[in-house]
């Protein structure tokens, strides 16, 4: 995803925008979480999937889903032809190096490796079995 996500972006906001998408990064961010909320909005849209707050114009493919599909898969097989030519025919030992991300306004030196991670997170303790919990351990009166 590190190397697809900005041709990504780039192919769905480039057929309203054209020469001017890199001025629309430079401002809202395409490769940042925001861009990940445009293009979500805009395929969502595309599909007739219920979107709040629906774009004015439909950017992937100028609004034609064939052509957005056309679009998008050249471009996942343009990226895919570009990681085999640098780092092997198999995919599964394609790798990239973590992204550092750091505290702003720069409060704290450090810098650590991030994540793309889901918005809802959840966090388990599992524990074995406790006595007094099982069938055997007393007396159903």
């Amino acid at each position: 995803m590190n190397a697809l996500w900005n041709p990504i972006a780039d192919a769905v906001m480039r057929p309203v925008f054209g020469d001017e998408t890199s001025a629309l990064d430079s401002m809202r961010g395409l490769d940042s979480l925001s861009g990940e909320s445009y293009v979500d909005k805009d395929l969502r849209t595309l599909l007739n999937r219920r979107v709040q707050g629906k774009f004015n114009l439909r950017y992937c493919g100028l609004g034609s889903l064939d052509a957005c599909r056309a679009s998008l898969w050249a471009v996942v097989d343009q990226v895919a032809a570009g990681l085999a030519a640098t780092q092997g025919q198999d995919p599964t030992v394609w790798r990239s190096a973590a992204r550092l991300s750091g505290f702003t306004p720069g409060l704290i030196p450090d810098t650590f490796r991030s994540t793309n991670r889901p918005t809802f997170q959840q966090v388990l303790e599992l524990v074995g079995p406790r006595s007094g919990h099982g069938d055997d351990d007393e007396e159903r009166g």
